[in-house]
């Protein structure tokens, strides 16, 4: 079989190398093709996009005929013909070629670690956020399907997506794409860190679909309903922020999302009574969860919000033993495990048979905390602006009367005559 060879030579020269190792491959067993007069004309006359385009149609050829190296050598010689096709024919035609054989890149499943380092080489090669937009959505959905090559993806993904987002000026709905896939591509690694992101993305994709946008609701839906079961399902996740995005209350109408936003409602408000109301084993056969695990996390958020309730103050072990509905003697060890999960910080007084906690997590952080919290920064600015005010008059002041010593003939201390 041919190989291609590729050293210390022009970027043409390489480009002429694949179209004859293509040309080959194409030829085995079969007779002679036009394909490589055809690239040559399209070479001949700068129209690259066509070229990429007649070349990504034979990529499954390339990852199952050709030998690993050969194969990547190709690809990324490939990848590489976008910076021509934006410098002849601009960034639309840059995203349209990029896109073609990204999708290409992603038809099929087979040689997924080739055809990943093909989709991230035409990434590195796009010049315009147009194409890197396009490129790394389809990278990001091909590596999600696949754990293995998720986990390849997920270092460089982590804590990125809204920097990508906010330097190539993405619009809501692009924005909320690359969440979603950044998002999914996480919930696929599993490990605690990515669930957590994956959570945060999600939410922050959702929160990104307005009331009044009919279509964007009916496709969130389902993305909505499954960030709601993951939360419920994730044990060591107590704090949910998108309750009040329209995609998720949507739900509450819904007929097959209403009986989880129902369990999601009584878990934030570690109310015992709507647990069990909520709880039926074929809602928590959906989520996926045990009854074990989903009743240790309603009695840890109990715990949480009997705590909050109290803003500080103590509360009675009784109290505690009521909202958690548990015998008497498994009180203070709930404590001392809410505590171990850092949901409180506190401490008990066993003389007086109370709580009190010094800290508690915030178990949701809705529209109107966002509110209070712009409000309180706004007064904050307007002490530290009045402050500032007073400084400048007292130094205009300062430098008033110092000025007046001077004219006057008086010597600044410290200076003799």
């Amino acid at each position: 079989m041919a190989t291609v060879r590729l050293a210390e030579t022009y970027e043409e020269d390489s480009l002429t190398a694949v179209i004859s190792f293509l040309q080959n491959l194409l030829s085995e067993g079969k007779a002679e093709t036009p394909f490589a007069s055809e690239c040559n004309k399209l070479v001949e006359a700068n129209r690259f996009d066509e070229l990429i385009t007649l070349m990504s149609s034979h990529v499954g050829l390339i990852t199952s005929s050709a030998a690993p190296k050969d194969a990547e050598c190709c690809l990324a010689v490939m990848a590489h013909l976008v910076k021509k096709v934006v410098s002849t024919s601009g960034e639309d035609a840059e995203r349209a070629a990029a896109g073609k054989l990204a999708a290409a890149l992603s038809a099929k499943v087979e040689a997924p670690e080739l055809k990943l380092n093909g989709l991230l080489a035409l990434y590195a090669a796009a010049k315009g956020p147009k194409a890197k937009y396009a490129t790394l959505l389809q990278a990001l959905r091909f590596a999600g399907a696949n754990r293995q090559l998720a986990l390849q993806l997920a270092p460089a993904v982590r804590g990125h997506a809204h920097e990508w987002a906010q330097q190539w000026g993405l619009a809501d709905g692009e924005a909320h794409d690359l969440y979603m896939a950044s998002a999914q591509l996480l919930k696929v690694v599993g490990d605690r860190t990515s669930q957590v992101e994956y959570l945060r993305l999600a939410t922050d994709a959702l929160a990104l679909v307005g009331a009044g946008d009919a279509a964007g609701l009916a496709a969130a839906k389902a993305a909505a309903l499954q960030a709601v079961k993951d939360w419920i399902a994730a044990p060591d996740n107590f704090t949910c922020d998108f309750t009040g995005l329209p995609a998720v209350a949507q739900l509450e109408k819904d007929a097959a999302g209403a009986p989880f936003t129902k369990l999601l409602a009584a878990l934030l408000e570690g109310d015992m009574a709507a647990y069990k109301a909520a709880a039926a084993p074929a809602v928590l056969a959906g989520v996926p969860m045990t009854e074990e695990a989903c009743l240790e996390k309603v009695r840890l958020m109990a715990l949480l919000a009997v705590a909050s309730r109290a803003a500080g103050g103590a509360v009675s072990l009784s109290e505690v033993q009521a909202a958690l509905d548990i015998p008497e003697d498994q009180v203070q060890p709930w404590i001392v495990r809410a505590i171990g999960k850092r949901l409180i910080e506190g401490k008990i007084d066993q003389v007086a048979g109370t709580v009190t906690a010094t800290r508690c997590l915030r178990r949701a952080f809705s529209s109107n905390d966002w509110a209070a919290l712009a409000q309180r920064l706004k007064g904050l600015g307007a002490g530290l602006s009045a402050v500032a005010e007073r400084l400048g008059v007292q130094q205009q002041a300062a430098q008033q009367q110092h000025g007046a010593a001077f004219a006057g003939g008086a010597k600044p201390a410290g200076v003799r005559a």
